[in-house]
């Protein structure tokens, strides 16, 4: 499991699962918790970005881009086989997306 601190629970809540599209696993509204399938969790407190980057493979980087509405940076081809771009969730860490080509 990877745990963010968020500023701002309710909106990180809600960017997660409604922007990102995460489903919940396990909320406790109450303690300001959220486990997501996939081993993402949100628990209210200071945030610090810049440590950590989550990455999740896509299988079109291009329409979830757009599906996603966020800015993000230049999408980068890689020597490795993948397609990438990133953006930031509303604490400031990273959320990578990349695809297989």
């Amino acid at each position: 499991m990877t745990e963010l601190s968020v500023a701002d629970f309710a909106a990180s809540l809600a960017w997660y699962r409604d922007v990102l599209g995460l489903r919940v696993k396990h909320l406790d509204v109450a303690n300001r918790f959220v486990l997501f399938d996939g081993g993402v969790a949100l628990k209210g407190g200071t945030p610090a970005p810049g440590g950590v980057v989550l990455h999740f493979n896509v299988s079109d980087l291009n329409a979830e881009l757009t599906r996603l509405g966020v800015a993000a940076s230049p999408v980068e081809e890689s020597a490795e086989g993948y397609r990438e771009a990133f953006t930031d969730d509303p604490d400031g860490y990273w959320i990578g997306l990349f695809e297989w080509t």
